[in-house]
């Protein structure tokens, strides 16, 4: 699968800044892509060393990333089925364990981890009761005794980050509600402290 297959909402990073994947992103998407591109560098610089080297993939450019409006709400939930799908297909074609797709929720606002897990669930909802995902896919999300998710899609199981200004985990605070799709456990991501 192409790039192009990716949605208007979704983004790769080209020098320092995001380019949009396909010909049809609106420039406001692209604004404000550009802005979260500058927070994901700002993260990796306030990690340590040890959580620095496991955020290698940003420093490499593997990573795409998904602009979309309020988490829990479902307004984007084809828009973001269609990035995970293409997402998954680039990443088995790359064969690249360290491709990672960010879905930003720009215009969320979180007031509290409870909260942010209320939305996060629903989004999750929204997401497998897309058209794209229902019609061809057996979908199941598990809470592991970590308190992680794990996505199985199909045969392929991939775990989803969620990350947001209010997070009590401080590893997992990112100025917007965030959610990363990956392959790969990023253990400093799931420390309690």
């Amino acid at each position: 699968m192409s790039l192009q297959s990716y949605s208007q909402h979704s983004f790769f990073p080209f020098s320092k800044q995001l380019k949009p994947v396909g010909p049809l992103a609106r420039f406001d998407l692209l604004i404000r892509a550009n802005r979260v591109n500058e927070r994901i560098s700002s993260f990796v610089g306030e990690q340590n060393n040890s959580q620095a080297d496991e955020l290698h993939f940003i420093k490499n450019s593997d990573y795409r990333v998904g602009i979309y409006g309020d988490l829990g709400r479902g307004t984007h939930s084809d828009a973001l089925a269609q990035d995970i799908l293409s997402f998954i297909q680039e990443q088995k074609k790359e064969s690249s364990i360290d491709l990672s797709f960010w879905a930003v929720f720009y215009d969320t606002t979180i007031l509290s981890e409870v909260e942010f897990q209320e939305e996060l669930w629903k989004e999750l909802n929204c997401f497998s009761d897309s058209h794209q995902i229902k019609r061809n896919f057996e979908i199941e999300f598990k809470r592991d005794s970590k308190n992680n998710i794990n996505f199985k899609i199909g045969d392929d199981t991939y775990m989803i980050t969620g990350m947001h200004n209010e997070c009590l985990v401080s590893s997992r605070r990112f100025h917007y509600a965030t959610l990363v799709f990956t392959n790969n456990y990023f253990s400093h991501l799931y420390q309690t402290h």
